[in-house]
């Protein structure tokens, strides 16, 4: 049986959209060679909320 996976990671909201998409993709790349039979995975890119900020983006 295959999986399909949806997940959310954050990152520095400082961060450039180009090292926030290469990172994406690395995460994608890490669970699609991960052996757990996932087929296809959906990263969203989220900005960084420490507990001090939380509910709101930097």
């Amino acid at each position: 049986m295959d999986y399909y996976a949806d997940m959310h990671i954050e990152i520095d909201g400082n961060t450039n959209v180009y090292t926030a998409h290469e990172t994406a993709h690395q995460v994608k790349d890490l669970m699609l060679h991960s052996g757990l039979h996932i087929k296809d995975t959906l990263i969203h890119v989220e900005p960084y909320m420490d507990d001090q900020k939380c509910g709101k983006y930097i």
